[in-house]
């Protein structure tokens, strides 16, 4: 049943007999699995943009992937929104599937409650892939308004103009960012609140 919530966390090895989306992969068994709390294109998107963005995300999971024994991590709702089993997939060498990905910069980040265990990790990782303009989203600079980035020189933190954070900051110790690789390459770090709204708005996929 879509939606069905198991008692607990469990986890169980498989192998991965193919990539079929950026996202999704095809067991050995025969089940789908999608990845916990992450989105890639659809390869039937509406737009050619969002076919060819979803083929890169396919060709980036299938790299990672294909045909490796993996350990899976079930979260307390087994299935996503779409129906698939989902979990929070992890290597032979221990790293995170979902998180290389989002922090490759090849999906985005959706968090579907109750499975929430690893979500301040993940959000981490989509946002600074996200703030450098990784992988897919390299694609979005040419799309967003222009946006001025306000770091603050006492903390080494940047924000978007009228982030709460900046309330009260003498001007003195301001300074304006045309661009966030540019805050970065200063030795700046998204404000965390700013990082997580930024992370999980996006109109390119």
């Amino acid at each position: 049943m879509v939606g069905e919530v198991s008692a607990e966390p469990q986890l169980k090895v498989y192998r991965v007999k193919e990539a079929l989306t950026g996202d999704t992969v095809l067991l050995t068994t025969g089940s789908k699995l999608q990845y916990s709390s992450i989105i890639a294109p659809e390869l039937n998107g509406v737009t050619a943009d969002v076919r060819e963005m979803a083929r890169e995300s396919l060709e980036f999971n299938r790299n990672l992937i294909e045909g490796q024994e993996i350990t899976v991590e079930w979260g307390y709702k087994l299935r996503s929104d779409r129906g698939n089993y989902q979990a929070f997939v992890f290597l032979a060498d221990g790293r995170m599937v979902n998180e290389i990905i989002l922090d490759e910069g090849y999906a985005k980040l959706h968090i579907e409650p109750p499975n929430l265990k690893y979500a301040d990790r993940l959000r981490k990782a989509g946002g600074f892939s996200r703030a450098q303009g990784g992988g897919l989203w390299r694609h979005e600079e040419g799309r967003k308004e222009h946006t001025i980035y306000i770091g603050d020189k006492m903390t080494k933190k940047f924000h978007f103009r009228g982030c709460e954070d900046l309330d009260g900051k003498s001007q003195a110790h301001l300074k304006e960012f045309p661009a966030r690789i540019k805050a970065l390459s200063d030795g700046y770090q998204f404000c965390s609140v700013c990082r997580d709204r930024y992370s999980e708005e996006t109109d390119i996929f």
